[in-house]
């Protein structure tokens, strides 16, 4: 018995497709209505997977949570010590919101266990260890979509949330919650809220240094379909941009990548609109987050869909995997679109995946050779047949890793840093197309104000996707504490390769809690600098007087608070002799003598 169930599974492994993805045996449970987020959470150096949705078990339908664990060549194996709520309706993502460099795991959606919405974070303890994170301010939700990114440009992970809090009182509910530290975050209300198969994205769209957010559902009645477009004005305040006009859908999916790698993000978007029913619409950004439709790209319209990004060929370019259905649910669908360059797609025929609708469709390196394999679950052709697949890529080109960044450079205002570094290269992924992910530790305290989830060592990704910084190659984190910092960044190609780390570059941010200020040269001849730091923001007053008292200089100028502030004085009419300096800000008063030598 046991031998010819071996010679099955390797007529299975062999025979399965004679394509460029072939089937892989998974002990994963099948499931409909899912959502998996991929991630290193054991850091060993492979993509474990976490998945939710419902299963049918022969007599009703069941729903459950469950991760799985790597070993590193594409086995998953559950884990049974974790004690995550069985999910219906959600939403699962890995980020690091305690700022340890370890994943952790928020669940936002039903709770079938305690029949109740339900918005937590498991935070990684290390060693497959999770403990749910108590006081975090989230608002349960179902219907539930999720971005985890730096909205605000401090450092850590902060949370948008958009869904359905009937429990709550809300009904259709979105908020942004920003990482107030210790486990605490701070909720802004000042979105529409969406449900109905909502989707999100978020990236730095217009290239100005900050995360933007774009989203899409059902606002108010099941006849008013939105997609809401909001760009980041900087310190997390963000305005609803309607220049674009993207065409509102529910039931639908939002993905953001350099599809034509001219160095900013598009965005593909698929799912029910109002009058056409399905479909799927291409946006081309032109710079400055202005988008356009291009109309001459053909691709199917899909509802209950999941489209994502990834270089499946290692040829440079970024192309489709999507799910989904169409005919009112009657067809299901898995298709590859081929990226031929110039903003032209193929379909891939005769793949063999299995067609699906109201799951989930992921490019993940499953068996860390650096190329894409395919993973899959949802809904087949009725309310018993549901699958969960993984495919195994046998790409025949290698990717390498891209180079790392070069020409690091620190520029220190206050408690503000800008970093910034040139445009790396690779192999196949075109220069503009490379995005970036960058870390930023402080040293006394091993606190990461920037976790880069990578491998500091190999530079591989704990997730798949773009970098922090999106495709930028300069950015700001503000609000630092005071102490000594190290940083560095790495490059991602389009198959979500990271490079090694580039080598570490250190910086101080000194401690502006009292009002202090620097003078050079001494003596000084004719030009003095005063470098000034304050925490307050107001009038400042510099004074200078001689030994017998009397002013001979006197001017005000406005300063804002922690910003380092530096004025270069003419005393070209002062006498040689021996002065004190005096600053003057919200009556805070500091003084200092200095030798000038004049004129005289």
């Amino acid at each position: 018995m046991t031998r010819t169930l071996v010679i099955i599974l390797l007529f299975f492994h062999s025979t399965a497709f004679n394509q460029q993805f072939t089937g892989i045996n998974t002990t994963v449970t099948p499931v409909e209505n899912s959502t998996t987020a991929w991630g290193d959470y054991d850091n060993d150096g492979d993509l474990d997977l976490a998945i939710s949705g419902t299963k049918y078990n022969g007599t009703n339908n069941i729903n459950l949570t469950h991760l799985y664990n790597n070993d590193g060549n594409g086995l998953l194996t559950l884990v049974d010590t974790t004690s995550f709520p069985a999910m219906y309706n959600g939403h699962l993502q890995w980020a690091d919101f305690n700022q340890d460099n370890l994943i952790d795991l928020l669940l936002v959606g039903f709770d079938t266990d305690n029949w109740q919405e339900t918005a937590q974070i498991y935070e990684n303890q290390g060693n497959g260890i999770f403990s749910e994170m108590s006081n975090t301010n989230l608002v349960p939700v179902q219907g539930a979509s999720v971005s985890c990114n730096d909205f605000d440009n401090d450092g850590d992970i902060d949370i948008f949330i958009s869904g359905n809090a009937t429990m709550m009182g809300f009904g259709r509910y979105a908020c942004m919650y920003f990482n107030a530290g210790n486990g605490n975050f701070e909720p802004v209300n000042s979105f529409i809220g969406v449900t109905g198969g909502s989707s999100m994205e978020s990236g730095d769209f217009d290239g100005d240094g900050d995360n933007d957010l774009i989203y899409s559902g059902i606002y108010l009645s099941p006849s008013q379909r939105i997609t809401k477009y909001y760009t980041n004005l900087g310190n997390g305040n963000f305005i609803d941009d309607t220049s674009s006009m993207f065409v509102g859908v529910h039931a639908g999916s939002i993905s953001a990548a350099d599809f034509d790698n001219d160095g900013d993000l598009d965005i593909l978007i698929s799912g029910w609109e109002e009058s056409i029913d399905e479909n799927t619409r291409l946006y081309e950004n032109f710079g400055n987050g202005l988008f356009q439709e291009n109309t001459s790209i053909n691709l199917i319209g899909l509802i209950n869909c999941d489209i994502n990004w990834g270089d499946y060929d290692v040829d440079g370019d970024l192309d489709i995997l999507m799910t989904g259905s169409s005919n009112n649910n009657n067809q299901q669908h898995t298709k590859i679109y081929e990226n031929q360059g110039s903003g032209n797609f193929t379909e891939l025929i005769n793949t063999g995946l299995q067609n699906i609708f109201s799951g989930t469709s992921d490019w993940v390196d499953i068996d860390n050779d650096d190329d894409l394999d395919i993973f899959i679950s949802g809904r087949g052709n009725n309310n018993t047949d549901q699958h969960s697949k993984l495919y195994r890529n046998w790409n025949s080109t290698p990717n390498l890793k891209p180079n790392a960044p070069t020409d690091l450079t620190t520029r220190v205002n206050g408690n503000s840093i800008t970093l910034s570094w040139a445009r790396a290269n690779d192999h196949t992924t075109p220069q503009p197309s490379l995005s970036y992910n960058y870390y930023l530790n402080r040293i006394e305290d091993s606190y990461y104000s920037c976790s880069p989830l990578s491998d500091f060592g190999t530079g591989n990704r704990k997730v798949l996707h773009y970098g922090n910084t999106s495709l930028d190659t300069c950015w700001t984190i503000k609000d630092l504490s005071p102490g000594n910092y190290r940083w560095s960044v790495q490059s991602i190609d389009n198959c979500y390769t990271g490079s090694i780390f580039a080598e570490e570059q250190m910086f101080t941010v000194e401690d502006y809690s009292e009002l202090c200020f620097n003078i050079y040269p001494v003596p000084s001849y004719n030009l003095l600098t005063i470098n000034v730091q304050s925490p307050f923001t107001g009038d400042m007053n510099i004074e200078i007087r001689n030994v017998m008292g009397q002013p001979v200089f006197s001017e005000t100028y406005a300063i804002v608070e922690n910003i380092e502030w530096q004025k270069e004085l003419q005393l070209t009419k002062i006498a040689s002799g021996y002065y004190n300096i005096t600053i003057t800000v919200n009556n805070q008063v500091i003084s200092k003598s200095v030798i000038i030598l004049g004129n005289d």
